[in-house]
């Protein structure tokens, strides 16, 4: 009797779990998306600001008519749109996004800046089999940074190019894009079986321009984000599979997961999903090769950073020293960034406390990580007695990360500097037009926040967890950049993964508009023929 319910309680933990995460993810998006709809921050940099957010109330009538428009015309254009096979659907995306892309790249002329210049400029010395770097502070503080210096030296030296032009980098970063939507699409067809959805996905990917603006930004926020999705995708593909082809995929998968966090240290939100993700299956399969997976991931991810410096430290002779602990960066994201010209949101950057506080303890990342501990315990101390103070501060941390609808596109295209004279459509969209590509943005965005609200409530008649791999890895960001360093230009990658998932709410919302026409017409008729 015993055994019998516990096998009754494995096999509904896979249900437990996806109950769990789809609400959890339900207030979050309910949150956003009323926020969205109500008010907008503003990213805008002045001779007082340098990355400042201005808050400002939207009219949420024109909102309300902006989203029952767009939700009309999707539900018209889809049903063409659907006839067209998603092979071509697919084809379409990649080459429109590429072209785009390739566009804005040409026009902005973008140059690297700040953390990317830097990260940028040593991979061209390493692939002139330059390591002076080694001996700079910079990547001893920040030992994750190799990871991203690694793959644009294999990238320079497969091009033949170590000088600081950019341009086909930046080139590179939008056909790695067009590639995560296709990820997307993919993971979007496995999970949901629909090709409505599909389709939706297609249009919904198609009309995102924050992350073609993006895409001058040699730094390894797209490159990471590509190989998490494909990662994901591959799981997805390894879970479904009975064949043993699956070993192929769950080999794919691993190794995916281990550049995406290499390339960007981020994406261990990624992986843990991933992890949840197997381990429910794990406890409801029981099968020693899920164990397997989670175990090589597990040891692959762990451990790559750390295998990247060693070898840095091998070609240069040069031994890195401690590292910031990455819990400095939570005591960055639990405060206001007091003193410090051009950051006003709460959470952001404020001025280089990590480096600082590791050089007052010597730069011993052991003394370092324990005096951070100390300030987090005081400030979480002081939050717990004022109520009213933590309330405020969590709130404008999360919506000048998340309802920032430019997610720092723009921003990054004017705070720079540029090969040469940027072309018309730059200078458009990054002078007179700005104002009109914020407010389409914030559209978008909006829209997008609806879309993934109701797929989320949608995703609850789901039976199989991994419907919910996109919305998960979501909810580990909006988790982690809500203590830890604040930006709005962190959330891109979650704000491309809920562009895709929002046309799962996007078919129901469409799938309503489009019955009520019928039964309206149905009613007419009726009325029509009583009439005669």
């Amino acid at each position: 009797m015993k055994m019998s319910k516990l096998k009754s309680l494995l096999e509904k933990s896979e249900s437990y779990a996806r109950n769990v995460i789809c609400f959890l993810m339900t207030i979050i998006m309910g949150f956003l998306f009323i926020e969205s709809f109500m008010h907008t921050m503003e990213l805008r940099k002045s001779e007082e600001s340098f990355e400042g957010i201005h808050y400002h109330s939207d009219n949420f009538i024109v909102n309300a008519i902006c989203i029952f428009v767009v939700l009309l015309l999707l539900a018209v254009l889809v049903r063409y749109l659907e006839k067209i096979p998603t092979a071509i659907q697919m084809v379409g995306l990649v080459a429109i996004t590429i072209t785009l892309g390739v566009i804005w790249v040409m026009s902005s002329q973008s140059v690297p800046r700040e953390d990317s210049m830097r990260v940028t400029r040593t991979a061209s010395g390493a692939a002139k089999n330059d390591f002076s770097f080694m001996s700079d502070r910079y990547f001893s503080n920040y030992h994750y940074q190799l990871g991203f210096v690694f793959f644009s030296e294999i990238i320079m030296r497969i091009f033949h190019r170590g000088d600081e032009n950019m341009l086909y980098f930046q080139i590179i970063n939008v056909v790695l894009l067009a590639a995560a939507y296709m990820g997307i699409i993919l993971i979007l067809r496995k999970t949901f079986e629909s090709k409505r959805i599909q389709t939706i996905a297609v249009v919904t990917l198609l009309f995102c321009v924050q992350p073609i603006l993006y895409s001058v930004f040699t730094y390894g926020v797209i490159p990471g984000i590509t190989f998490s999705i494909y990662a994901v995708l591959f799981e997805i593909l390894y879970f479904q599979s009975e064949k043993k082809t699956k070993y192929i995929w769950a080999i794919l998968s691993v190794l995916c997961i281990g550049i995406a966090v290499m390339i960007k240290s981020n994406n261990y939100i990624v992986f843990a999903a991933m992890v949840i993700l197997a381990v429910v299956k794990l406890i409801r399969r029981r099968k020693l090769a899920d164990l397997l997976y989670i175990v090589v991931a597990a040891l692959i991810t762990v451990n790559v950073n750390s295998a990247v410096c060693k070898m840095y430290e091998a070609r240069s002779n040069v031994k890195l020293e401690g590292a910031v602990p990455m819990i400095s960066f939570a005591v960055m994201g639990l405060n206001y960034p007091n003193n410090v010209v051009g950051c006003t949101a709460a959470g952001w950057y404020n001025g280089g406390y990590t480096v600082g506080n590791h050089e007052a303890n010597n730069f011993i990342t052991k003394d370092s990580a324990k005096a951070s501990m100390e300030q987090i315990k005081e400030r979480v101390s002081y939050f717990a007695h004022n109520y009213q103070e933590a309330n405020d501060f969590f709130y404008e941390k999360n919506m000048s990360q998340w309802n920032e609808p430019t997610y720092s596109c723009i921003w990054l295209n004017i705070a720079g500097w540029r090969y040469k004279d940027a072309g018309k459509i730059a200078n458009y969209i990054c002078g007179d037009g700005m104002k009109k590509a914020m407010e389409y943005m914030n559209i978008y965005q909006m829209i997008v926040f609806l879309g993934a609200f109701v797929g989320v409530i949608c995703c609850f008649k789901k039976k199989n967890i991994l419907c919910c791999a996109l919305i998960l890895i979501v909810l580990g960001g909006f988790l982690y950049h809500m203590v830890f360093e604040g930006k709005s230009q962190y959330i891109l990658p979650y704000f491309i993964l809920l562009c895709g998932f929002s046309a799962v709410g996007m078919d129901y919302l469409c799938n309503q508009i489009t019955e009520r026409i019928k039964n309206r017409k149905k009613g007419v008729k009726q009325i029509g023929t009583l009439k005669g």
